[in-house]
């Protein structure tokens, strides 16, 4: 039968020599026109013996009529145990970079945790996959997890060294963990790799403006500015910077832009109150003074700000109504040592250096082992150019109080001027 492939076969239905009249099923000799039995009239034999051509297949189907449906379902049962197969040994399991595009749409829809999960999926996938590593990296950094956040960026530099968004990322977290110095290391390494980068820029100002290298702070923060007109804290940062330069005119126009971009920053307001008072603005300053008490009445720092100003305009009733509740506030909310340690800070924001010194040495006669005081007074120092005299306070309020990133940079920065 196989070598009948593609070949016609003929199938007689009925036989010439098995005739019967269909009427009385008279048997018939053939050829008759009439029953010899029942005298009806007969089909011709030629219509009544038909030959009916089929396919080999056709054929093969009407023999073994069941075969077709067996088959059928034989090969879905086979397709479906080769697809569980194939999903088995990983042949149709995404790729890992599929799992990282999917990662990267959530992660850019702000959804962090949920990206997370399929950056790790990439992971398992592929442990030596770069990007994924980073994508990790920033998920963390989102979600402040800095310490998760350095280990991923780490790993990515392991597998790619020269990936400088590890690099920033680093830089990154390392700053909000007030390690300036890394932060520095991994910045400068980001911006050889990226030099067009923005963040890096402005990032690397934020760190050198925390170091105390103020005029290296302005040259980044300015060209992280020149890069991106709108960013805030550049902005900010560079106002904080041409402030401590005494540059108030330049201070006033970048913290009237890091108003504007983020209106509801106070320390930015506060910034440019001061700025105003220092440039001779004094009604501007007073504006900014009262919106900031009407936004925070209980801040006695404000409070005390806004009674200076009202004091250097000339309205001293005012004036002495403003001091009169900050005395009361601080009554109230604190002893009388942290009350000389909060005017010590107070003078110190507004860069009342000499006076700061004399609240903080106020504050440690009340307690001579106040951390608080000792590093006030040395980084007023330092602020005030006096470095030699700054390094022994500084010191021992590092003793007291090791994690004090501000005054162990600053101790750093005295020390390298001896």
């Amino acid at each position: 039968m196989n070598d009948n492939d593609g070949q016609e076969v003929v199938i007689t239905e009925k036989s010439v020599d098995d005739l019967k009249c269909p009427h009385c099923e008279h048997v018939l000799a053939g050829g008759e026109v009439f029953c010899p039995n029942c005298l009806q009239r007969l089909k011709d034999v030629g219509e009544e013996v038909q030959e009916e051509r089929l396919t080999y297949e056709e054929a093969i189907v009407r023999a073994h009529p069941r075969i077709p449906q067996a088959l059928k379902w034989v090969a879905v049962v086979f397709l479906l145990a080769l697809a569980l197969l194939m999903v088995w040994y990983g042949w149709i399991r995404p790729t890992a970079e599929h799992y990282l595009a999917e990662g990267d749409k959530l992660y850019n829809r702000g959804l962090y945790e949920e990206s997370l999960d399929f950056y790790q999926q990439a992971l398992e996938q592929n442990p030596e996959l770069a990007r994924a590593h980073l994508q990790e990296g920033l998920v963390y950094y989102r979600l402040a997890r800095d310490e998760d956040a350095i280990g991923a960026f780490q790993r990515a530099l392991m597998l790619d060294p020269e990936l400088g968004e590890a690099y920033l990322g680093l830089g990154k977290t390392y700053y909000y963990l007030h390690n300036f110095g890394a932060s520095r290391e991994n910045l400068i390494k980001a911006q050889q790799l990226m030099p067009g980068r923005r963040d890096v820029y402005a990032f690397l100002g934020g760190t050198y403006l925390e170091e105390n290298r103020t005029a290296d702070a302005v040259q980044f923060l300015e060209k992280a500015i020149e890069l991106n007109p709108d960013d805030a804290k550049a902005f900010f940062d560079l106002g904080r910077a041409k402030y401590a330069l005494a540059d108030y005119a330049g201070a006033a126009k970048a913290f009237e832009r890091a108003v504007q971009l983020v209106p509801d920053n106070l320390e930015a307001q506060q910034y440019l109150a001061q700025t105003y008072q220092h440039l001779g603005r004094s009604n501007d300053a007073l504006t900014i003074w009262k919106e900031l008490v009407q936004t925070a009445p209980d801040d006695l720092w404000m409070r005390s700000a806004l009674a200076k100003n009202l004091y250097e305009l000339g309205e001293y009733q005012e004036a002495e109504t403003e001091l009169d509740a900050v005395v009361e506030m601080a009554k109230r909310t604190v002893p009388l040592r942290d009350a000389y340690l909060y005017l010590g800070w107070s003078n110190y924001q507004q860069g009342e250096y000499e006076k700061a010194i004399q609240e903080f040495q106020a504050a440690y006669t009340l307690d001579a082992g106040q951390a608080d005081a000792f590093g006030g007074i040395g980084l007023a120092l330092t602020r005030l150019g006096k470095c030699p005299e700054a390094i022994s306070p500084l010191e021992f309020a590092l003793s007291q109080q090791s994690d004090w990133a501000e005054v162990r940079q600053a101790l750093a920065a005295c020390k390298a001027q001896q």
